[in-house]
């Protein structure tokens, strides 16, 4: 008997893979399958376009972005890559992780020139480690060029009632009037 080609084999794979999925109702077999076509031939088509499909599940969500993310990233597909890292952050607990994954789309949604959802990602990453300086002045650096003064202002006052140190609440409740302040047409719109 001869061995299968590796093309062969992909479309081997994938055609068991879609029994998985759509006769058998294996959904996280199917993953697996689809998942070992794309470490073989991240380029391949049919494995990823599947798993997005099976993405919208929410059961199968994490474990199809955790397979998606290195195919996105190693395509430069930067919209798609910010999507799986979302998909992520629903199961990660760990601040560290979620400020980092947070600060890697933020630069991601820049480089597409989305500087709303560049500081939205900031603004989210700030508020779960309010304490730290340096995503403060990244989302306030952000927040300036992208002129977004009134989400400033709400993201600063939310982290300020958030906040348990009460020399960090006052600090924060001032920077929040600043903006108010220096820009008051465009930060009147988060009082």
């Amino acid at each position: 008997s001869r061995v299968p080609d590796a093309a062969e084999r992909e479309a081997i794979t994938l055609r068991l893979a879609d029994v998985l999925e759509t006769k058998i109702g294996d959904i996280s077999g199917a993953v697996d399958r689809y998942a070992e076509v794309l470490e073989r031939s991240p380029g391949r088509r049919g494995g990823g376009a599947a798993l997005e499909r099976i993405a919208a599940d929410d059961q199968h969500r994490h474990r199809v972005a955790v397979v998606l993310e290195p195919v996105y990233r190693a395509a430069g597909d930067r919209g798609k890559l910010v999507g799986a890292l979302e998909a992520q952050l629903e199961s990660i607990d760990d601040r560290d992780q979620r400020v980092g994954i947070l600060r890697e789309m933020a630069e991601n949604y820049t480089k597409l020139g989305r500087l709303d959802l560049a500081f939205d990602c900031r603004a989210r990453a700030w508020l779960v480690d309010v304490a730290s300086a340096d995503t403060l002045g990244e989302m306030e650096a952000l927040a300036v060029s992208a002129r977004q003064y009134g989400p400033l202002v709400a993201t600063l006052q939310k982290g300020a009632v958030e906040a348990i140190d009460p020399d960090l609440q006052a600090q924060l409740w001032g920077i929040s009037a600043k903006p108010c302040e220096e820009q008051p047409d465009d930060a009147a719109q988060a009082l």
